[in-house]
């Protein structure tokens, strides 16, 4: 019996990956083993892998996840795939680095870690090869409760068993699909100006609003209040900027406004 097979016994309803609900009368545990089984379904259909990180994010109360692989020599890892596929997703870059270099390093365990954010990241290791890791990283806002890490205990192996199953060629072809899609950070682009016309960095149309209140020396708490917004909510927009950009702070996101050019952008 497959672990897929295996699965599809005690998971008797959908999650539909657009909602964050989880289904009634499911304990913690079943949430999370069928948000596996629909992981290893979707492993045959590329079109349906980030509608599946969806599921797992919403069984396990992460705010973001993400698949990379990691070789080891290469600062740059490979992004596979993630949910939200159009938001931030930065990597724990210094976790996932000491990770990728640890010899002792298996398929199915999983690591807690904090990063510069004051977010909590657990690295699931999907796969385990000399120089070459897949990881599934996911990203809470406020640290895990004990029952969701006692359900990782549970996932993690069944998860990397799940992507030893995948279809041949998927990962790869995942990564080659994203760089396609990738936009040039700050540097890559020459430096063009982050509230430039043609908007190169992909912003949203609030993000576009929140820089350029940040260049008229607002500071998060009054571009809120400006906005109409939470706090939580500008802080969301900027984490997505810093993401985006490659720019690391309010600072820096100010300095690079208009590539150091005058000028003065409106807001649509």
């Amino acid at each position: 019996m497959t672990i897929v097979t295996a699965l599809k016994h005690s998971c008797s309803t959908k999650i539909a990956p657009s909602k964050r609900v989880k289904p009634q009368g499911f304990s913690q545990d079943q949430t999370a083993l069928c948000s596996v089984e629909r992981f290893a379904s979707a492993l045959f259909d590329p079109s349906r892998v980030v509608s599946s990180l969806a599921e797992i994010g919403v069984a396990l109360d992460a705010d973001r996840l993400v698949m990379i692989r990691a070789l080891s020599g290469e600062t740059e890892h490979r992004r596979i795939a993630s949910f939200p596929s159009d938001g931030d997703n930065r990597l724990n870059h210094d976790a996932v680095t000491r990770l990728a270099t640890t010899p002792e390093a298996e398929a199915g365990q999983f690591h807690e870690a904090s990063n510069d954010r004051g977010e909590t990241t657990v690295l699931i290791v999907l796969r385990a090869e000399v120089g070459s890791l897949d990881i599934m990283q996911l990203t809470f806002d406020r640290s895990p409760t004990p029952e969701i890490v006692a359900s990782l205990g549970g996932i993690a192996p069944a998860l990397a068993v799940a992507w030893g199953l995948r279809q041949p060629g998927l990962a790869s072809a995942l990564i080659a699909s994203h760089t396609r899609t990738r936009r040039p950070t700050y540097t890559e682009q020459g430096n063009v100006a982050i509230l430039d016309f043609e908007n190169a960095y992909g912003l949203s149309r609030a993000e576009f609003r929140v820089c350029r209140l940040l260049g008229l020396g607002l500071k998060p708490a009054a571009i809120a209040q400006e906005l109409g917004l939470s706090i939580a909510t500008i802080r969301s927009h900027l984490r997505s900027i810093y993401s985006k950009t490659d720019l690391s702070g309010q600072v820096a996101v100010v300095s690079h406004l208009f590539g150091g050019r005058p000028g003065d952008l409106r807001v649509a």
